[in-house]
C-alpha cells in the first residue's frame, strides 16, 4: 500500500539501533537536518511517517519549536486508550522486561507494583493533556483513533486513516498482535482491589484508570 514508513525516529533510546545513526549523527549538523535526512530515507510513495510520543517530541526543541515548517501539511493522527490502566499495566510491564512490543521477549519476570502503575496512568493522562494543548496551540484537527476500536475492528479502523490521508490501496494485516495475557488480568484485578480499600480517593483512581 505504502503509507510510508513511520518509526519512532525521535526516541533517544532507539537512535542508537537506527540504521541512520546514533546520537553524533543525530546532531550533524542539526536535529532538523536529521529529519530532512529522515525524510530522504523513509519516504514511501510520496508518504513520510513518523510515529512519536510528546515527551520525546519535546526533547528536540529545535524540532518542536518549528514543527510546521519543518513538517509542512503533515496530518496527525492521535492513538489513545479508553482503559488508561491496561495502558498503564502494558507500560508498567515493558518498563521492566523491555518488551515493547509484541516482537520483543521479556528479559526478565516482571513484578507487580501499584504505584508504577499509577504513576504510569499519570503519564498516559499527562501526555494525553499535552497533544491537546499542542494540537490547539497550531489550530491542528487530527484523525482521533482509539487503540480498543483498532483491536476490536482493525479493517474499518485503517479504512478511517486511509481517507484521512488520501491515500488509496490494500490494508495490510496488523504489524503487532496483542500482549495482553493472564498476567494483564491478574494485575489489573489486583490493583482494583488495592484501590477499592482506599475509600474516596481509590474512587477516584480507579475511574480515572477506567478512562472515566
Amino acid at each position: 500500500m505504502g503509507v510510508g514508513n513511520p518509526g519512532e525516529f525521535l526516541n533517544p533510546s532507539l537512535i542508537n539501533e537506527q540504521e541512520h545513526g546514533g546520537p553524533d549523527k543525530f546532531m550533524k549538523p542539526n536535529p532538523r537536518a536529521y529529519v530532512e535526512h529522515l525524510k530522504q530515507e523513509h519516504t514511501t510513495n510520496g508518504v513520510f511517517g513518523i510515529k512519536v510520543h510528546y515527551g520525546d517530541l519535546v526533547r528536540w526543541p529545535e524540532i518542536y519549536n518549528n514543527i510546521t515548517s519543518i513538517f509542512p501539511n503533515a496530518r496527525y493522527i492521535s492513538i489513545t486508550r479508553r482503559n488508561v490502566l491496561r495502558q498503564a499495566i502494558s507500560a508498567a510491564r515493558a518498563a521492566q522486561t523491555m518488551a515493547w512490543t509484541s516482537h520483543l521477549k521479556e528479559q526478565g519476570q516482571p513484578r507487580f507494583n501499584y504505584y508504577a502503575i499509577l504513576k504510569h496512568i499519570v503519564v498516559s493522562l499527562r501526555e494525553v493533556e499535552y497533544w491537546d494543548a499542542f494540537y490547539a496551540a497550531h489550530n491542528i484537527r487530527p484523525l482521533r483513533i482509539v487503540y480498543e476500536d483498532l483491536a476490536d475492528d482493525y479493517e474499518a479502523t485503517m479504512k478511517r486513516v486511509l481517507t484521512f490521508l488520501e491515500i488509496s490501496g490494500n490494508i495490510p494485516p496488523p504489524p503487532l498482535t496483542r500482549q495482553a495475557d493472564s498476567l494483564t488480568e491478574d494485575w489489573v484485578g489486583r490493583f482494583n482491589t488495592y484501590f477499592k480499600s482506599k475509600g474516596v480517593i481509590g474512587r477516584v483512581v480507579r475511574c480515572v484508570a477506567k478512562g472515566w
